[in-house]
């Protein structure tokens, strides 16, 4: 015979709907409860709708201030920047745009900190000379993929290996510019390696690495301006025309290194070097101009052979066609090289 419990857990299992309909029941009995004691709160302290109502309001205040706040700022920024008189456009407002103008200043401080060398000269001001005295002019030199190469020998480490001709090259340089170091590599590497091809610190007058470049387009790139000589008497020798790409007029780019050693660019390159070292030659801009900027020495040893051939055969040709050669304009154009 069955229990009162026993049929009461054989409806529960034959109508499961009604466990699930008493819990309904009771969590709606609770809600109610809760509502009730909501409604006697109201009732009891009616400010505080009104405090709900204030705190919404001062919500929707805060937003239309602060919206407006940085419409005007960013409207303020781009006077600054794009109009030549802020004052006299409408919108200015002269808190806000001293406010615009101070961060971006303090914005620009740290970008140009980030991106550009710490101090703006390299080298130190040109002294007063005497009359008719002037400086040599000077070479800027790059490191990796110009005068040196760089390889990873497993079990070994780096190798580098020097550009043929690299030491009579940089023997030669000193006599005629001031030569200057300035690579895209990092600082202490670029000491490192100057100090072993310079040890008697005859050489060089200087030695910089990436920090004394501008980064710039997500790579660094030389800028001129901060070597502190005129431009017209600076010289670049570099591989890459893109690390200078404000100053190319300015450069002799040659073709990588890539650790061979049968090229013969630095010996071409010198004698090149030689004739911009010329007094004559005031703007050695327009002089690489005629030989263009990319690998000018093979022009311009072109026009040396020319001339010379140009010479051999007006010798040849005895006293009259020296005196007919003369009066050719190529021939003057010849001796002038």
């Amino acid at each position: 015979m069955l229990s009162k419990y026993s049929i009461r857990s054989l409806t529960l299992l034959r109508f499961p709907r009604y466990r699930f309909s008493q819990q309904q029941q009771q969590q709606k009995e609770q809600q109610d409860e809760w509502d009730e004691r909501t409604i006697e709160a109201e009732e009891a302290n009616p400010t505080l709708e009104n405090k709900e109502k204030a705190f919404s309001y001062f919500r929707l205040f805060s937003r239309i201030f602060w919206w407006t706040t940085s419409a005007l700022f960013g409207y303020n920024l781009y006077l600054n920047n794009y109009k030549t008189d802020p004052t006299q456009e409408l919108g200015y407002q002269k808190q806000i745009n001293d406010a615009a103008k101070y961060c971006q200043d303090q914005y620009q401080a740290f970008y140009d900190f980030m991106t550009k060398p710490a101090i703006d000269k390299l080298l130190p001001d040109i002294p007063e000379l005497p009359f008719g005295y002037e400086i040599p002019k000077t070479l800027v030199l790059n490191i990796s993929g110009t005068l040196l190469h760089m390889d990873y020998v497993f079990g070994v480490g780096g190798e580098i290996k020097r550009r043929n001709g690299l030491q009579r090259f940089l023997e030669k340089l000193p006599k005629m510019y001031e030569v200057v170091i300035l690579s895209d590599d990092e600082t202490m590497f670029t000491q490192q390696i100057t100090q072993k091809l310079d040890p008697t610190r005859q050489i060089f007058a200087g030695a910089f690495g990436r920090e004394s470049m501008v980064f710039e387009k997500g790579r660094y790139i030389r800028d001129l301006k901060y070597i502190n000589r005129p431009l017209n008497r600076v010289i670049v020798l570099d591989s890459d025309p893109e690390r200078m790409y404000q100053y190319q007029d300015n450069g002799i780019f040659i073709k990588p290194f890539d650790g061979k050693q049968n090229d013969e660019v630095l010996k071409d390159v010198l004698l090149l070097l030689e004739h911009l070292s010329k007094p004559q030659i005031k703007d050695v801009r327009a002089e690489l101009r005629k030989f263009g900027n990319f690998d000018p020495q093979v022009k311009y040893l072109d026009e040396v052979k020319a001339r010379e051939i140009n010479i051999k055969q007006t010798m040849n040709k005895g006293i009259f066609g020296i005196m007919n050669q003369r009066k050719n304009p190529q021939f003057e154009q010849s001796r002038r090289l």
